[in-house]
């Protein structure tokens, strides 16, 4: 029974522990300075070692991914006319109804043993456009009142803010790739 708990313990974590020999380079991620919630950090666990080049541990591994986050920002790039809700006449506001969220981080790849910058610091750059309603515009918020908000929908029918926080999953996965990407082009000049 202990042997039960133990296996669905350590299977139920965000690191997966395996041997050396699969695929011959062990990982530690440490805390990402900038993300709060921890999702990029998942994000970038997950994509390591979906890559079948790294084996990802929580610590002392063969070598360090420090990422830091340096800029999350968002700028809206969509906008269109409100509309009258009576007469449906374009009115004279503009109303913003597209954003789109950036991050730039800072990676390096260190030698656990000998403490030697192996690749880095590099900047990595990724970015998600997004739709979103305008909670100050009387059309939008009937259409929210009569139809339901989805979440999944990356923005098009949620809040602004809702919107933002849809984009992050995207856009983690997108820097993630990216810096799996750039480790993968460095294997050749990797050595244990």
């Amino acid at each position: 029974m202990r042997l039960l708990l133990l296996v669905l313990l350590l299977g139920s974590c965000g690191y997966h522990y395996s041997s050396q020999e699969e695929s011959g380079r062990t990982i530690s991620v440490p805390y990402i300075s900038g993300d709060s919630d921890a999702l990029l950090n998942n994000e970038l666990v997950y994509q390591l070692s979906s890559s079948g080049e790294f084996s990802c541990l929580q610590s002392g591994g063969d070598f360090t991914l420090r990422v830091v986050v340096v800029s999350d920002t968002q700028e809206r790039i969509g906008f269109r006319y409100d509309r009258d809700n009576p007469s449906g006449s374009l009115e004279k506001n503009l109303l913003g109804v597209e954003d789109c969220r950036s991050i730039i981080a800072m990676v390096s790849l260190i030698e656990q043993n000998s403490g030697k910058v192996v690749m880095g610091p590099l900047e990595v750059r990724a970015s998600v456009d997004y739709d979103y309603t305008d909670p100050g515009s009387p059309r939008d918020l009937l259409f929210a009142k009569s139809q339901p908000i989805m979440p999944f929908s990356l923005g098009q029918l949620d809040s602004r803010e809702s919107a933002h926080d849809d984009a992050a999953k995207p856009l983690f996965r997108q820097l993630s790739q990216k810096i799996v990407i750039g480790l993968l082009s460095k294997l050749p000049e990797i050595s244990l």
